[in-house]
């Protein structure tokens, strides 16, 4: 996490063309880890994990923001 919350905005968040960390390793590959419904976008949001994972990613955005400020991105 700390790692994370170093990161520059186009490191964390991305641009277009490529996901940044936060997306790739943060979300992404959650998703397949966990697998089951979390593993495909049309089922994902029936699993209850889903909900707790992507409470979890907006932890980690606030924490980058918090850390970065409004004049980060």
């Amino acid at each position: 996490m700390a790692r994370v919350a170093d990161d520059r905005f186009e490191t964390f968040c991305g641009r277009p063309g490529a996901a940044g960390r936060v997306e790739a390793y943060g979300h992404n590959i959650i998703h397949m880890l966990v697998g089951g419904l979390m593993s495909s976008t049309r089922t994902a949001a029936l699993d209850p994990v889903f909900w707790l994972h992507h409470c979890n990613v907006d932890r980690v955005w606030a924490t980058w923001h918090q850390k970065n400020g409004d004049n980060a991105y």
